[in-house]
């Protein structure tokens, strides 16, 4: 809602309505009776206004608010975010974020994880509670503890990461064990089996990370071989971590309850090794039935207002998984580490 003085006469004489989707996108703009002008955006923000009937047009209302309810600057050709100016054209942000790396970026002026199909960014800051940043987090913190493991940083976090990712894309997003959720229809009966195909994942997926290993451990020279069976170790490591981080993530009360599972006085938490009785995992749905996880994100994953103990999750979560590789990263390293000094 904007009242305005289009006449100078020093009397607010227009209303006019911002019409917003989920995305925070102005899609229209109407005044008490009619749509005055719709808008268009490309995959970064680029808008197009349009006439009602949806031709292109030059705008006649002076709206500047409008991609993820930026506000566009007509002199810089940029929309400002805070501190920060976005170029739409090039899905970039002119500066430097301000919290710099402290979010777990690697690129300073990434817009939205350079993806902005699936992810928006309304505040020009970093997205919170990504299996990236938790990664990132976890594999910095155990760094410290390996003398020589900093060479190598980089290139076993982008093949950490990309397997960690790549369980939430099918099919591997619809394979429960690997996500600490059970089926929708299952009740409190099923909670064991859920439990079981989750450990029995987990297990599976640190033998493999092993198997890889063993296979070259007699060997000297980094060879092609040894090269891909590294990088699958890793791999196998990066699949599993997301299990680990999702156990933090979709833990509930038995029944269904999230909150007080970790923000109550006597939290009821657990890890992935050694389950919780009083804890089951949450239950997958749908839009129509969205079951105890939801059909998006679940809410107390939010950590930035510390929504039922998201902080706790979050911090758990990281403590849990660095512990983790300490222990295996260090074994990698012994084995594989001429894959990435060599390049």
């Amino acid at each position: 809602l904007r009242d305005r003085d289009t006449t100078g006469a020093g009397t607010l004489d227009e209303r006019l309505y911002a019409l917003q989707h989920g995305n925070w996108n102005v899609v229209s703009i109407a005044d008490t009776a009619n749509v005055c002008e719709p808008y268009a955006y490309t995959g970064y923000g680029d808008v197009t206004v349009l006439t009602g009937a949806f031709g292109g047009i030059s705008s006649n209302r002076d709206w500047t608010t409008t991609v993820a309810g930026y506000r566009w600057d007509k002199e810089l050709g940029t929309y400002h975010a805070r501190q920060r100016n976005m170029l739409s054209r090039l899905g970039r942000w002119h500066s430097r974020d301000p919290v710099a790396l402290e979010a777990g970026a690697r690129i300073l002026q990434d817009y939205v994880g350079n993806n902005p199909l699936t992810h928006t960014d309304p505040f020009g800051l970093c997205k919170t509670w990504t299996h990236e940043e938790l990664t990132t987090k976890a594999l910095v913190g155990a760094g410290g503890s390996m003398q020589v493991f900093p060479q190598c940083i980089n290139y076993v976090l982008v093949r950490l990461v990309r397997a960690n990712l790549g369980q939430d894309k099918s099919p591997n997003s619809t394979k429960l064990e690997r996500h600490y959720t059970r089926d929708i229809d299952g009740t409190n009966g099923n909670v064991l089996q859920a439990n079981v195909a989750y450990l029995n994942y987990v297990a599976r997926e640190l033998r493999e990370f092993r198997r890889l290993l063993d296979r070259h451990a007699k060997e000297t020279a980094c060879g092609l071989a040894t090269r891909i069976d590294c990088d699958d170790a890793l791999g196998a490591l990066g699949r599993v971590t997301h299990s680990w981080q999702d156990y933090y993530a979709h833990a509930v009360l038995l029944n269904g309850d999230a909150g007080p599972a970790w923000s109550a006085e006597e939290p009821l938490v657990g890890s992935p090794d050694e389950l919780n009785r009083e804890l089951k995992p949450c239950s997958w749905g749908s839009l129509f039935r969205p079951g105890e996880h939801g059909w998006t994100e679940p809410a107390w994953r939010d950590v930035r207002g510390d929504v039922d103990g998201g902080k706790l999750r979050y911090a758990d979560a990281v403590s849990f998984v660095q512990g983790k590789y300490r222990l295996y990263i260090s074994k990698w390293w012994r084995m594989c580490k001429c894959c990435c000094l060599v390049g």
